[in-house]
Parts: structure tokens; sequence; C-alpha cells
């Protein structure tokens, strides 16, 4: 027996070969005396029909269909192609992962270590730093992405109890700074 077609055995939507998206009027046996005939519309109708926006975005034009509950993605989307016996050089799989460290540092300098700035003007009190507290050193003169990691080794309360000043150790000693110059970050248990 000879091998399938390559078009046959590879993944692909449902009809996405067949050259139709409408196969018109089909007629269905009789029952109970009464001919039927029923229009078949399949999923370039049914399923393409949009439900709802996606995204709250105006400028976002994808919207949710009944094809999304049924492959997960929308009808129209090609399917994923089957990489396990790809062949990756050691040159792309290195900019491969290259990529998602800048792709993943970029996320997270701009959502986490932004929302780690006060912009406060010394109206709300600020929560004291503690002992080995986690915190990032601001410099004006690098940008946030590189400051310096440290954590608190020790605190200088002033005379109402209000930590100002911090002394906090870094890969590179110990550094002596006040706490308008330091982010710390919260951690979660």
């Amino acid at each position: 027996m000879a091998d399938l077609p390559r078009s046959r055995v590879q993944p692909s939507r449902v009809f996405s070969r067949v050259g139709t998206d409408y196969p018109g009027l089909f007629l269905i046996k009789p029952r109970r005396g009464r001919q039927k005939s029923t229009l078949i519309v399949i999923e370039a109708c049914l399923n393409s029909r949009p439900l709802c926006p996606i995204s709250e975005d105006p400028s976002e034009q994808s919207v949710l269909t009944p094809g999304h509950f049924i492959i997960g993605t929308a009808l129209t989307t090609r399917p994923e192609e089957n990489l396990l016996d790809e062949k990756i050089s050691s040159l792309k799989r290195w900019k491969l992962t290259q990529q998602l460290f800048q792709s993943f540092w970029k996320r997270w300098s701009s959502e986490y270590i932004t929302s780690l700035q006060r912009r406060n003007k010394g109206k709300k009190s600020q929560q004291n730093v503690k002992l080995n507290d986690l915190v990032l050193l601001k410099d004006d003169n690098i940008p946030p992405l590189h400051w310096k990691l440290g954590r608190v080794t020790e605190v200088y309360p002033s005379a109402d109890d209000k930590v100002r000043v911090v002394l906090v150790k870094t890969a590179n000693g110990l550094l002596k700074r006040p706490i308008l110059k330091l982010s710390v970050l919260t951690i979660e248990n």
C-alpha cells in the first residue's frame, strides 16, 4: 500500500484542504412521512460568528467565536508545527535563549521594577525598612534595570522611630544609604 500524501498526514484545521467552506443543501432521509432538507453551514459561517471582543482595547480587532471553544483558537489560525524532530543548531538555540531572556527582562523591568518606585512627595507615611529586607539601590546615573541589589544589615531609626538611613550589604561591600534612595523588594510568602 502506498504512503498517504503529505497534506493528508500533517495536522490541519477541518475543511482546510477541501476547497469549500459551504457544502450546500443535503437531503436527509424522510422521517415520519415528511421529507426534510437541512441546510448545513460549516465553521466558516457558524463557528466564526463573533460573540464578543476578546480585549477591551479598541485597536484590537480579534473577537471570541464558538471556534475558540471547539479547538482553543480561532478557526483561521494555522496549526502549530511538530518541532520534536527539528534539529536546532547551538547558535539558534543560544539566540532563542537570549531572545526569551531579553523578553522576560524587558517585561519584568517595565512592569515590576517601575511599580516599586514611589511617587509620593512625603505626604504619605512610608513603611519602615526592616533588617534583612531585600532592596534595590536607586542611582540617577543608571537605568533601573541596572540598579544594584542589596540586603539591609543595619537600620538607624531617628528620634521619631522612623528609619531614614540604613546600612546595605551589596556584592561590592557595605553602603550607608538614605531610604529615599532605595526600593524595597516585596517578597510574598
